[in-house]
């Protein structure tokens, strides 16, 4: 039998990742049946079935199978040799790199007994009050009073189904353009991707504004910046388009970013102001939103019907997203209110939080907030939440986050983006 082959991957979006082989042979390739798979779109280098590590003669060898060549410990590999313990493989110059141990099988340890998962409370739906009693007047004698109800009960309830006929039309009509305009952009949009000993991991949204450049929040683009001082890489991949992966070369946080924001009150701002940032990329980017232009954003009300495209991650089952192959999810609804940050009735140069009930939560982050017509009016930001706690069975505590059911949601209005655009290197 043999020994236990530990493979750890050393680089791309699964770094940090160990697998592990108890029988032979292991297939290393980008085919869907190898034992070890790399994606065929981003692992270039690695052909369908590029090589095969295998136990014979009490030791486990490496198979070169490939166009482009397997290294190991930066030694080029001609037909097979017998791997050392902890060898580094690279699969095709300048590909994705493995780590192979090897280590005796152990015995499967026995089954840990945790404590079940806590009974999640349920809510009880309320129940229905009954109609209430309506004062009936009897009509006179000869029944002419009985018709001329009758007639014109008729009339309210079928210009009552005309109108919520017409509304019911509209809506729909809305939608319909909405879920056009999100086919359309969806090459616009994508999942900024951070990359570490975990593998890869989604953090926000950003969207195209510009051939280069892709808007998102502040509170995005502060972080990757310091990845990207450290020496770091940050991607966005794009909506639908997993072989549509950009490299971030800088970050840009708006000015007013993070800057004290009290009122004449001392109050502080309900959400951070001013939190637009932008994301620079060296290839240009396929298509972009455009922002509203303020004869538009002049109309934000409640009521008013907008969609986002984004990708919701927190709390979402399997993480919400595949960062290698990303689909971003799409809600619709409306505007609830337009305020100041401080939740007040301001003038036009002042409302810059437009609220809405577009269902959220993190990873959404920096989603462009778009009309019928595919114009970005705001970009979301921020979410009511609820904290939950969590006792495990050792009586630790862990506080989750949860949206409020409450479903009001912020955004900061598009036109912040326009006042810093230069700051980009446009």
């Amino acid at each position: 039998m043999p020994t236990r082959l530990e493979i750890t991957r050393l680089s791309g979006f699964d770094r940090g990742k160990t697998m592990a082989f108890d029988d032979s042979p292991v297939v290393l390739g980008t085919e869907a049946t190898s034992s070890l798979g790399f994606d065929p779109v981003w692992d270039k280098s690695v052909s369908p079935r590029h090589a095969t590590i295998e136990w014979r003669d009490n030791a486990w060898w490496l198979l070169d199978q490939s166009t482009g060549g397997c290294w190991i410990n930066g030694q080029r590999l001609t037909g097979h040799r017998k791997l050392e313990p902890s060898s580094e493989i690279e699969l095709g110059r300048g590909g994705p790199k493995i780590r192979a141990q090897f280590a005796t099988a152990a015995k499967a340890a026995p089954p840990s007994h945790s404590a079940p998962p806590p009974i999640p409370s349920v809510s009880r739906p309320a129940p229905m009050a009954p109609p209430p009693v309506v004062a009936r007047n009897e009509a006179p004698p000869g029944g002419r009073g009985k018709i001329i109800a009758i007639g014109a009960f008729a009339v309210v309830v079928l210009l009552a189904l005309a109108v919520f006929a017409g509304m019911a039309f509209s809506r729909h009509e809305a939608d319909e353009n909405l879920a056009e305009m999100a086919q359309k952009y969806e090459q616009a949009v994508g999942v900024v991707v951070l990359t570490g000993d975990d593998g890869p991991a989604p953090f926000g949204t950003a969207w195209a504004i510009g051939d280069h450049v892709l808007a998102t929040n502040s509170h995005v683009a502060q972080p990757v910046g310091e990845i990207l001082e450290k020496g770091g890489h940050v991607y966005v991949v794009l909506n639908k388009h997993p072989d549509k992966k950009f490299e971030i070369t800088r970050a840009v946080v708006h000015p007013g970013y993070e800057s004290d924001h009290k009122n004449m009150d001392g109050r502080e701002t309900a959400v951070p102001a001013n939190d637009v940032g932008l994301l620079v990329v060296r290839e240009k980017l396929p298509v972009a939103f455009t922002v509203a232009p303020d004869s538009e954003l002049k109309k934000l009300r409640s009521g008013y019907r907008v969609a986002y495209l984004g990708f919701p991650c927190e709390g979402m089952a399997g993480g919400g997203v595949d960062p290698r192959n990303p689909v971003a999810t799409m809600q619709s609804g409306i505007v609830t209110s337009v305020t100041d940050w401080w939740l007040g009735q301001a003038s036009f140069d002042k409302a810059l939080l437009v609220q809405h009930n577009l269902g959220a939560t993190g990873g959404a982050s920096g989603s462009p907030i778009f009309n019928t017509k595919g114009e970005v009016v705001a970009i979301l930001s921020a979410g009511n939440i609820i904290n939950q706690v969590q006792i495990s069975a050792d009586g630790s505590a862990e506080v989750t986050r949860a949206p409020s059911a409450a479903m009001v949601n912020f955004g900061q209005r598009a036109d912040l983006l326009t006042g810093f655009m230069d700051k980009a290197g446009k």
